[in-house]
């Protein structure tokens, strides 16, 4: 906690140095946004290798967002992770949360006609991510197929150009990335080239509140590793978004997988998010993935279901998130999921789980 207070003191220093010469000119104080969202929660996990109880912290976010005029604006955020990866041997002072940069980039947004152009530059998050953790509002329970899948990056060294209009409900955006994520160097010349449309075919109301149908798709063009091996990615996406009831699906196909250009691995993910009491209600994800689409029993699915409390609603708390999820999660991988993905063994997993959100903004429910 000290050191996330270090943090914050570093980032609303810059932000205010930045702002002096703007405040200079006549111009009212620029207003800063600071922003912060933490998940964690014990588990109990049974498969046919281990039976263990753990207790985790999937999220630790802090972020920070300063409008420098009505133009322009300055965002930064830094995620608490583990020093080590689960292959490596060590880690920071043995595996130690450190805090790692997971975006800050500079934004210019005009409004052109019936819409808006923002453009970003420098370390961007990733549309794709963005887009379906937009529409699942499920973070609560896990993370989008899309990154958990290692489909996209959550961000990436580059610059991003997009247009929102009619209302928001169209959107387009172009994408100019390194392809090597946050967390790791340019290793090739070439850059990746990420194309995505975004449309709602309809809104309107449902169960007395806002509702629209959206659909987006997008295509990825891109390289990784010194070798420059084909990374391409292939994304569709189709949800129903409401505050009392959201479903959806996403699709991904890799063309180009864990720097082997010979792997092809798809991906299927679909939620229910339904809240037919304003404080309570449940949760409902599929993820599907074919490892490698040339070897047979390379499947692996996970299902994860359980009840969702909204303690903020309980408490009359408007644009927070304060909420549990008590549930249940399965995983089931194929007989040759284990070659696939190099790991020594691979087994069946049951766990129970419960989880804590909380963030200084409220859940995308619509």
């Amino acid at each position: 906690m000290r050191g996330a207070s270090t943090v914050v003191a570093t980032l609303s220093c810059a932000l205010a140095a930045m702002a002096g010469p703007l405040a200079g000119q006549g111009a009212a104080e620029p207003p800063t946004e600071v922003r912060a969202r933490v998940i964690a929660g014990p588990s109990w996990t049974r498969s046919a290798d281990d039976a263990r109880t753990d207790f985790t912290l999937s999220r630790a976010e802090l972020g920070a967002r300063l409008a420098l005029g009505p133009h322009l604006a300055l965002d930064a955020q830094v995620d608490a992770v583990r020093s080590a990866s689960p292959s490596s041997l060590f880690g920071v002072s043995g595996n130690a949360l450190v805090l790692v940069l997971s975006r800050a980039y500079g934004e210019v947004a005009l409004d052109l006609g019936p819409g808006r152009l923002e453009a970003r530059m420098g370390l961007v998050p990733d549309p794709v991510v963005d887009a379906v953790e937009g529409a699942q509002g499920l973070r609560v329970m896990a993370d989008p197929l899309a990154e958990s899948g290692a489909f996209h990056w959550r961000s990436d060294i580059g610059a991003t150009l997009g247009w929102r209009g009619l209302d928001d409900r169209l959107a387009l955006t172009l994408a100019v990335t390194t392809g090597e994520g946050a967390r790791d160097v340019e290793l090739d010349d070439a850059k990746d080239l990420l194309v995505l449309a975004r449309g709602d075919l309809w809104t309107g109301r449902l169960f007395d509140a806002p509702a629209r149908l959206r659909l987006a798709a997008g295509y990825r063009v891109g390289t990784r590793g010194i070798a420059s091996v084909d990374d391409d990615r292939a994304f569709a996406l189709a949800a129903l978004l409401s505050q009392r009831l959201g479903l959806g699906l996403e699709a991904h196909l890799a063309f180009g997988y864990d720097a082997r250009a010979d792997r092809e691995v798809r991906g299927l993910g679909a939620w229910v998010r339904a809240m037919p009491w304003e404080v309570m209600g449940f949760g409902l994800r599929l993820d599907w993935m074919q490892l490698d689409a040339a070897v047979t029993g390379s499947d692996r699915v996970v299902v994860e279901a359980g009840v969702i409390a909204d303690l903020a609603a309980a408490f009359g708390i408007a644009d927070r998130t304060f909420r549990l999820f008590a549930g249940w999660r399965g995983e089931r991988v194929g007989a040759s999921a284990a070659a696939v993905t190099g790991l020594q063994s691979t087994s069946d997993a049951d766990s129970l789980l419960l989880v804590l959100e909380v963030a200084t903004a409220a859940a995308p429910v619509w």
